[in-house]
């Protein structure tokens, strides 16, 4: 099953969202039974909080990655560099059309 677009936005939407309520019970519950059982359940239900967060950051990230927008032509450029730059926008705007 692949997903595509939309349909993994809201996937990694439901991710995160999971994610962070999760690492927010443990970090709740990490206090608590901290101070009823022992110290040893504390840090492992605070390594568990840790672990989910990452995991609510990894998936905020991994949804951000967007293409670098095209280059445009600029005085600085040379006029040849220049020239490049267009003849790639027009090849872009051909596919773009022939698609």
């Amino acid at each position: 099953m692949e997903l595509y677009g939309s349909e993994k936005d809201f996937f990694m939407k439901i991710i995160r969202i999971v994610c962070c309520i999760v690492a927010s019970l443990c970090l709740a519950a990490s206090i608590v039974v901290g101070a009823v059982v022992g110290w040893e359940y504390f840090f492992i239900l605070l390594l568990a909080a840790a672990i989910f967060g990452a995991a609510t950051l990894l998936a905020r990230n991994s949804d951000r990655k967007k293409e670098a927008p095209p280059p445009k032509p600029d005085f600085m450029n040379t006029d040849e560099e220049n020239e490049k730059i267009r003849s790639d926008a027009e090849k872009r705007d051909g596919e773009k059309n022939g698609k």
